[in-house]
């Protein structure tokens, strides 16, 4: 297998105080009970692959586009880098990126200005934040994927156990952006895919429990997700 600590990172920390106007609770009724959901892409649909590149970002909205309720198909890895990816750098606090031209040089880019670029693309009509973890599993159970930002630790992240689930142990290593496409109410965990090609864990697609969840949304962790796929 394919040793999963070459792969890329590069979620940056992007925090814009404007975006508490916009809670996915809101959305959701008060009484609604935690359900068991999963969201699913076609079956013949390859696992993306950022290699290297710190283009999580773009990974993990392309794969919220091509996953249910609405998805848009086919997207692939060129459309990651170069509609989502390169754009947001170009959007985003820091100046330069990986984009032809730029300068400085530099890798990642924030979730927001991903999530900024995909709704000017018109992909998303609007999005909204989960701004803590039962949020986030009313969201992932109602209302469709979600797309996070949040540290990684290695090797608890980058090489999950028998059971596909990864664990926060180890060093923080950088940040990472993943698509949520599960939650699991008997497990008590959400199911991810990522971005490292189907060589990762159970071909791309790995559990983590809501209290590792909660506790990396906590760490300057943050949850967009997608209400209104246009």
């Amino acid at each position: 297998m394919t040793d999963p600590t070459q792969y890329g990172l590069g979620r940056r920390v992007q925090f814009d105080p404007r975006s508490r106007a916009f809670p996915v609770r809101a959305l959701l009724h008060a009484d609604l009970p935690l359900v068991t959901k999963r969201w699913y892409l076609p079956s013949a649909e390859p696992v993306l692959n950022q290699g290297a590149a710190g283009s999580c970002v773009g990974h993990g909205i392309t794969n919220d586009l091509r996953y249910t309720p609405r998805p848009i198909l086919p997207l692939d890895t060129t459309f990651a880098v170069e509609r989502i990816y390169w754009p947001a750098q170009q959007v985003d606090p820091w100046a330069g990126g990986a984009y032809p031209g730029a300068r400085p040089f530099y890798e990642g880019t924030s979730v927001l200005a991903g999530m900024q670029v995909a709704k000017a693309l018109g992909v998303y009509a609007e999005f909204r934040w989960a701004f803590n973890e039962a949020d986030l599993a009313l969201a992932v159970g109602y209302i469709g994927p979600a797309v996070i930002g949040v540290s990684w630790y290695s090797p608890g992240m980058t090489k999950p156990d028998d059971d596909f689930t990864l664990h926060v142990t180890g060093e923080m290593v950088g940040g990472h952006c993943v698509c949520v496409v599960g939650i699991n109410m008997r497990r008590n965990a959400y199911l991810i895919t990522n971005s490292w090609s189907d060589q990762w864990s159970n071909r791309g697609k790995a559990w983590i429990s809501r209290a590792d969840m909660d506790r990396l949304l906590h760490e300057d962790g943050e949850a967009a997700i997608p209400v209104d796929r246009t």
